[in-house]
This record gives structure tokens, C-alpha cells and sequence, in this order.
């Protein structure tokens, strides 16, 4: 408190005025200091034999702070409890927040609550926010899923805008040219993402679409500084960049593109700017409005095939949240079903509810490696049942097959049945866990946990996949378009891993309408009494899934503090490739490397990982404190009030 009293008083040039009067003389002598540090050197210094302290300013500072709306018990930037965790920073927040992987989002989104909006509409703004700030990440061009929690009638909704397949795709389309998968025209899926959170708006909306997307607008014109993500894939796709007109517009420092831009230079994106505006206005201008034509010709132009009426026909869907009793905890999970990850993430937790674990399985070296197996082993088992998923709504060809594998990968006691087969003195190869696998990889997704004061609840994720989605940004409009086709399997990445795979129905393969498969799985956990105390997603792939059940794990079970459950280093197995990632940066510690090896782990340090937004809402005291956590991995920042 201290602290934040000193930031205070310097920030609105407040001195310290101190009485005391001298025992001994009955004299009355005034001090004057300008922080908190100099007034407690200024006090230590006396003999506190012959003084009667009065401080009268400092309750007159806490005053004025009230005053002028300045909470000393919260901070503008991420926050955490104490509870369990090495965080010094105890401020929390008593209203609503915000969680994004963008501070100026977190702060639009901040506004939009205090302003008196509901969750939804803050969510809104700050994802339209993130795609100006994050441009490589999320946008209008792409799509998501959002799942809102509504506390006066305890329900959860999915609102499901996830990009579809053009009328004219086919399962081979990309046979013969798999690149064409991921960059180009033919790697675009019908964008969902506007007419997706125009629905949510339409129901539960309180400030106006307009209000909404304005400070985006505002930010576009005045511009954005590179971060450290973006900048690692201006980077990591240099020459795709430099091969297209749009992006070299913005990216590029000068007009032949000989240097690309950087950590800490801006983006003035003005044509997105504009695109934003009429968006602002007509919320239908993509799909069905003043961009139609202009997108399609784009999209041609990069030899695709998507149609003015491909545009026109995509519709999002309200869909049912899976849910999961967490008995061990009295808590209840709501999370995205198919196509979206959230199957996965609850036959993980179902496996993790199994163990039961708790901070003594961390106790010790010897427990916490086995922690870390068994994790490692409940992902790998998981994940190799992903091929078996897929769009509910277009699986006609063994749709009976198709059904039953999903049953059985959400029933209980088969995730049971799985969790019992873990050998806890050595992984397994690949065959032990399923006879054929298949996986996708993106880089390009935001996500936005909100809470706000009457206990609503979003948690959502969006996404252009991978970085810079398909690698092309209109010259006319500012708009990058996704490239969610790459999501797809196809008969020729189904035949990577097992030779037998051939003979397995491909229930995610490319086709017209077809949602791809998601590892996004945008979550929130209620209490028995129908509160919210959680709200978690992120993105970065196939490692959403697993990083959102660890921090879960870390901060539920562990009792973790929310800050360290998602700073953690995290121990990620996708089962293809066959070994855990090993995070850069944040990398395991050797001795856990060491035991995890003698278990027979292929250990390989990379680069990536995914990148959780998250909530706490602790009320264990009688009070409502809102913990909220941006991933520094890729340098957000919470906001709330």
C-alpha cells in the first residue's frame, strides 16, 4: 500500500505535510515530505521518546484518493492473489476485468464495464481491438468461438462463428498442392467472426455496436507498436511477406521492403482503420455489404474460389456447452463442444480428476516429476483421439461410427479406463495410445477472458490461424485474411504418422460448410452456487488444450496462484510430434528433465507455446476479489476497476 500511496502522491505532485509536537517542549514543529519513503525516513528519525506523531495528511491523501475514483487496493495491470503463489503484486479488483494478450484491449475493455456494458461487450471491443493491435493474431477476416456465462439465469451459451468451407471445396483439394492448404486464396475459410459477435451483441448487449468498435478505429489511425510475438513471425515469414503488396504496406520500413520492421516501430494502418468505420455502421459489410465484391476479387486474385453467396450464406451457430461436475471440487465446467476443443479439455480433466492431485504431489522432487509424467501421459492418451472428432453438422459417411467415438471420449468412465492404463515408471509408444493420429498446427488466435460486476461471464477465442493467416492482406480494405482450411485434415496428413490410416473414416477432412477441427476451448467454472470463480482459454494451437487444463490443474487443484499457474513452465505433449516441448524462455527445470527422461521422455526444447488469458474470482473471505492474468508470454496486460 505504501508503494502504490508514493506512485500516487508523485504522480499528482501531492507533498506530505506531517504535525507532531515535541513532548519536552510543547512546540509545534511542521514537516513536509513529497512520498511515502521520505515521510518514513523523516519519521524514523525522531526520538520516539519525545514526540506525539500526528499524521494527518495521509488519511487526508486516502480521502482524496477515494475522492477522485483511485482504488488503492487494485492496479491497472495484471493481478493475483497471495494465496499459494510467489507473487508480491496483491491488488485485485472489486468490479469486473479484463483479460488480454494486449494491454490497450484490456484497457477498452476495462472502459466498456465501467461504462456500465455487459461482459459481451467487452469482449467485443477488446477482440476488435486485438486486431489492430495484434493484427498477425486475430481480425475481422477470421473467426472463433465465445462462450458466455448469463448469471441471472445460471446458463451458458456457445456462440459459435468459426470459419466454413466454401460451397466448392473438396476433400482433395489439396492434394496436390498442400501448400495451397495454408497460404493463398485457397487456404480461406468464409469469415465468421462479425456477423458471430453481432448475434452475441444482439442478445446480450447493453452500450451500442458503434461505442464498441470506435476506440479501434481511434487506434488504427493513431497507430500500434510491434511487440515481441509479432515481431519473432515478421521474422519467422519474411519472404511471404515481402510477396505480398498488402503486407509489405504496413510491414515494411521502406518502399522496396529491404528491411522489415520491428520491436518497437509502429503500424499505421489507416485502410483497416476505414474498414472499421463502415463496420461500425453496417456490421454486415463483409459478408453481405459494401466489401463483398472487394473480398471475393481479393481472394481470387490469390487464386481462390469463395463466392459473393459463400459470403452471404455463412450463418453462426448458438450451440449447447459440454459440461463437467467437477465432483472433487463441487465446481462445474462450461466449454466448447465440437468443433471446438472442449471435448478434449474435458476427458483431461476427467483423467486429472482421477488423480485427485494436490500440492503434495508437488512436494517433493520424486512426487513432482511423477506429476509431470502422469500429465504428460493423460495428454497423450487424449490428444491421440482427436481424429475421431470433428463438425457434428456435416458428418453424413459413418455417422454412427462417428458418434459412438465421440460418446465414448466424453463418457467418464472411459477416461477412467484410459487413466488406469498409465504406467507410471515409463511412457509408451505410440501405438499404446491409438492405432493412427493426425494433428494441425496455428499461430495466429487471441483470447479474452472477461467478468463483469453482476457476475456475467465471456470467454472467447479468435483466431486468423496461423501467423498472418494466409499470408495476404487486401491492398484496398486492410483486412488479412485466415487461413482456418489448414485446420483440415487430409488424406495425406492422415498418412504421416500410422500406415494403416487409410482405412479410417476422415471425419475433419476438407469440404462446403464444414467447421475445421479446434483446439480452442474458451472455458468458464462456476461454484454450486451458480457464481463464476473461473475463466480461462488462450491461444497457440494444439497447445491451447493442454496449457488451459495445466493452469486449471496448477490453480485448482495445486492451489497455485492464478499469476504462477500461468507463468508456470508447462510440460506439453501433442503426441505428434512424440516427445514433450520444452518451452524457451520458460524452460523446465534439468532435474525434472532428467527424471522425465528416465521414464523414457523425449525431451526437445521449443520455441512456442500457448498463451493463456485468465480470471480468479475469490469470495473464500466473504468479499468478491477479481484476480486477473495476462500471459507475459506474449506481453498482455489485465485491466479491470
Amino acid at each position: 500500500m505504501f508503494e502504490q500511496l508514493s506512485t500516487f502522491i508523485q504522480e499528482k505532485n501531492i507533498s506530505i505535510t506531517v504535525l507532531y509536537i515535541r513532548a519536552t517542549s510543547k512546540s509545534i514543529v511542521y514537516g513536509c515530505c513529497t512520498n511515502i519513503r521520505e515521510l518514513i525516513r523523516f519519521l524514523n528519525n525522531m526520538k520516539r521518546s519525545h514526540v506525539i506523531i500526528i499524521i494527518v495528511v495521509v488519511v487526508a491523501v486516502l480521502i482524496l484518493a477515494i475522492g477522485l475514483g483511485v482504488g488503492l487496493n487494485t492496479t491497472d495491470g495484471d493481478t493475483d492473489e497471495s494465496k499459494g503463489g510467489k507473487t508480491d503484486d496483491l491488488g485485485y479488483y472489486l468490479n469486473g476485468a479484463v483479460a488480454t494478450d494486449a494491454d490497450q484491449c484490456s484497457q477498452i475493455g476495462r472502459d466498456m464495464l465501467k461504462e456500465g456494458g455487459h461482459a459481451v461487450d467487452a469482449a467485443i471491443a477488446s477482440l476488435i481491438c486485438t486486431g489492430v493491435v495484434n493484427l498477425h493474431s486475430t481480425g475481422i477476416g477470421g473467426g472463433g468461438f465465445m462462450t458466455v456465462y448469463d448469471r441471472k439465469n445460471k446458463k451458458a451459451e456457445i456462440y459459435d462463428y468459426r470459419e466454413t468451407g466454401p460451397a466448392s471445396l473438396t476433400p482433395d483439394a489439396y492434394d496436390e498442392n498442400p501448400d495451397s492448404q495454408k497460404n493463398g486464396g485457397l487456404a480461406v475459410g468464409i469469415p465468421g467472426e462479425l456477423r458471430g459477435l453481432h448475434k452475441v451483441h444482439g442478445v446480450f448487449g447493453k452500450l451500442s455496436w458503434k461505442k464498441l468498435i470506435q476506440p479501434s478505429i481511434d487506434l488504427a489511425r493513431k497507430g500500434t507498436i510491434i511487440g515481441k510475438h509479432m515481431a519473432r513471425y515478421i521474422v519467422s515469414y519474411d519472404a511471404l511477406i515481402k510477396a505480398d503488396d498488402g503486407l509489405k504496406e504496413i510491414l515494411c520500413k521502406d518502399e522496396d521492403c529491404n528491411t522489415m520492421k520491428g520491436v518497437g516501430e509502429y503500424i499505421v494502418n489507416t485502410k483497416y482503420a476505414d474498414t472499421l468505420e463502415e463496420v461500425s455502421n453496417n456490421f454486415d459489410a463483409i459478408n453481405d455489404g459494401k466489401f463483398s465484391i472487394q473480398i471475393v476479387d481479393d481472394i481470387k486474385s490469390k487464386n481462390g474460389n469463395m463466392t459473393l453467396e459463400d459470403l452471404k450464406n455463412y450463418t453462426p451457430i448458438v450451440r449447447t456447452p459440454y459440461t463437467m461436475k467437477m465432483k472433487n471440487l463441487k465446481l462445474n465446467l462450461y466449454t466448447t463442444p465440437l468443433p471446438g476443443g472442449g471435448a478434449v479439455l474435458k476427458n483431461i480433466l476427467t483423467m486429472i480428476e482421477g488423480y485427485n492431485f494436490t500440492k503434495e504431489d508437488e512436494s517433493t522432487l520424486e512426487k513432482k516429476i511423477l506429476t509431470y509424467h502422469r500429465l504428460a501421459e493423460i495428454f497423450k492418451f487424449s490428444y491421440s483421439k482427436r481424429p475421431y472428432l470433428g463438425d457434428p453438422d456435416k458428418v453424413t459417411d459413418n455417422k454412427t461410427f462417428f458418434d459412438q467415438k465421440v460418446a465414448e471420449f466424453l463418457d467418464p468412465f472411459n477416461a477412467e479406463k484410459l487413466r488406469l492404463r498409465i504406467n507410471d515408471s515409463s511412457t509408451q509408444e505410440p501405438s499404446f495410445y491409438d492405432p493412427y493420429f493426425v494433428t494441425t498446427e496455428d499461430h495466429g488466435t487471441t483470447h479474452v477472458s472477461v467478468i463483469d460486476k453482476d457476475g456475467n461471464a465471456v470467454s472467447a477465442t479468435d483466431t486468423i490461424n496461423y501467423a498472418f493467416g494466409s499470408k495476404f492482406r487486401s491492398p484496398v480494405n486492410g483486412i488479412i485474411y485466415n487461413n482456418e482450411m489448414a485446420d483440415y485434415f487430409t488424406k495425406r496428413s492422415y498418412g504421416s504418422f500410422f500406415t494403416n490410416s487409410s482405412k479410417t473414416p476422415l471425419f475433419n477432412q476438407p469440404g462446403p460448410g464444414r467447421r475445421p477441427l479446434s483446439s480452442t476451448c474458451p472455458s468458464i467454472i462456476t461454484d454450486d452456487n451458480g457464481d463464476v470463480i473461473m475463466v480461462a482459454g488462450g491461444s497457440g494451437g494444439t497447445r491451447i488444450t493442454l496449457s488451459t487444463a495445466w493452469v486449471m490443474m496448477k490453480k485448482l487443484y495445486m492451489n497455485y496462484s492464478l499469476a504462477d499457474a500461468i507463468e508456470d513452465p508447462r510440460v506439453q505433449h501433442t503426441f505428434s510430434p512424440n516427445r514433450i516441448s520444452n518451452e524457451k524462455g520458460k524452460l523446465l527445470p534439468d532435474d525434472i528433465v532428467a527424471g522425465l527422461e528416465k521414464k523414457n521422455h523425449i525431451i526437445k526444447e521449443y520455441t512456442s507455446n500457448a498463451i493463456i488469458q485468465g480470471i480468479w474470482v475469490d469470495r473464500s473471505n466473504g468479499d468478491t476479489h477479481i484476480y486477473a492474468k495476462s500471459d507475459s508470454r506474449k506481453e498482455g496486460k489485465a485491466a479491470g476497476y
